[in-house]
């Protein structure tokens, strides 16, 4: 008999359909699927274990590494986006670029005190990421393009029954900004550091009319720089 029902897993709401011995999980905010009886238990139990000892697993980084591809060659005539928050109009574009060392956050894909450089496709997608601003303060986008020469792992479209979906689906899975993202995410913007640029992932804050995707530069120096737009003006966003 056919079954349908609904999982709920941390901040995210998933959609489980098909049989008991074959269901899909669908992340509906990132457009993001996944086989169940795919690799889903070996990532779950890989995340389980880097959060309570964060101790390499070779195999599993190997696989999630060589299931990755380059991003597509048509990305590069893409708009990208940046925001952040300021009391006055910004002054020049390099405010627009990654917080100093000491200020650096964990983040999604990148551990305390390392750079990145996090991008967005859309306005849209930049606004629901940063969300409202500080009392006192205004939103401020900047534009960016990526350099033709430039590397990145695309894990927007991945095998359903992947490693590489099943990771990154968990990673995804925590929304709630009171909560922190998982340590295995920084973790894999290391790995995939030795290979790429950078990583293109689908939006965590989307929903299924209004779905996007962010890009993060990986150790970006200074050379970040080359990435701003210089045709484009930072522009409030109302």
């Amino acid at each position: 008999m056919k079954r349908k029902y609904i999982l709920h897993a941390e901040t995210g709401q998933y959609n489980a359909t098909g049989s008991s011995s074959r269901g899909i999980l669908d992340a509906t905010y990132t457009d993001r699927s996944i086989y169940v009886e795919g690799m889903y238990a070996e990532a779950k139990e890989w995340l389980a274990n880097y959060e309570a000892s964060q101790e390499k697993n070779s195999e599993l980084e190997d696989n999630l590494l060589k299931s990755l591809v380059p991003v597509a060659g048509e990305m590069y005539n893409e708009s990208l986006f940046r925001g952040r928050f300021f009391i006055t109009p910004p002054k020049s574009l390099r405010d627009f670029g990654p917080p100093p060392l000491y200020r650096a956050k964990r983040g999604r894909y990148n551990n305390k005190c390392v750079r990145a450089l996090y991008l967005c496709s859309s306005v849209n997608g930049v606004i629901r990421e940063l969300e409202l601003p500080p009392a006192g303060q205004r939103l401020w986008i900047q534009r960016f393009r990526l350099l033709p020469y430039l590397q990145f792992a695309d894990a927007r479209e991945l095998p359903m029954d992947s490693l590489a979906a099943a990771i990154f689906l968990l990673i995804e899975s925590v929304r709630d900004r009171s909560s922190q993202p998982p340590r295995l995410g920084g973790r894999i913007g290391q790995i995939l550091s030795s290979k790429y640029d950078g990583l293109i992932v689908p939006g965590v804050r989307g929903e299924p009319s209004e779905l996007y995707y962010n890009v993060i530069i990986f150790h970006p120096g200074n050379w970040w720089v080359k990435l701003l737009d210089s045709g484009a003006h930072p522009e409030e966003a109302f």
